[in-house]
């Protein structure tokens, strides 16, 4: 696999300033660069048009490739064993909650792989990454399992009280 080649970030008004010499950069390095702007707004990617329409044309056989191995179910143990691989900090979650993990990668993957679009994984893989974090620090994960005092001073069930 060749290894993604990147300038280091900069913000927007210094590429707007220096646009001419960052392209060049980029052209010649076959790279990308990722133009910030401030006060949390959202990124840019520069990079060579052929680059970027490479790039597409694999993830779309890929993701052809994977929509049809997602459905075959005698193939869903070995994709388990690809996910905790890809995933190591999996093994902070609790068995119940690694299942529910698996679970949840397979089916976001089959969605966006229809889609070919893959936003809803990352937003997925992003908020199991924060629970496996909870979940490493046994402190945290007490403090937040513990019953919730509520204001009117009677104690509310923590998670999974029934």
């Amino acid at each position: 696999m060749t290894a993604h080649v990147a300038i280091e970030p900069m913000p927007l008004a210094t590429f707007i300033r220096d646009y001419a010499n960052v392209l060049d950069q980029v052209e010649a390095a076959d790279a990308e660069v990722v133009l910030e702007r401030r006060s949390g707004r959202a990124s840019f990617v520069v990079a060579p048009l052929r680059r970027v329409q490479s790039d597409r044309h694999a993830m779309e056989a890929v993701t052809r490739v994977l929509r049809h191995a997602l459905q075959d179910k005698a193939l869903e143990k070995s994709l388990a064993a690809g996910i905790l691989e890809t995933f190591p900090w999996v093994t902070f979650l609790p068995a119940t909650e690694r299942t529910q993990f698996e679970s949840a990668v397979l089916e976001t993957l089959r969605g966006c792989a229809a889609l070919g679009r893959f936003t809803a994984f990352e937003d997925l893989v992003d908020s199991w990454r924060v629970t496996a974090e909870i979940w490493s620090d046994p402190a945290s994960a007490r403090r937040l399992l513990a019953p919730i005092v509520a204001p009117h001073g009677g104690a509310a069930a923590g998670p999974g009280a029934s």
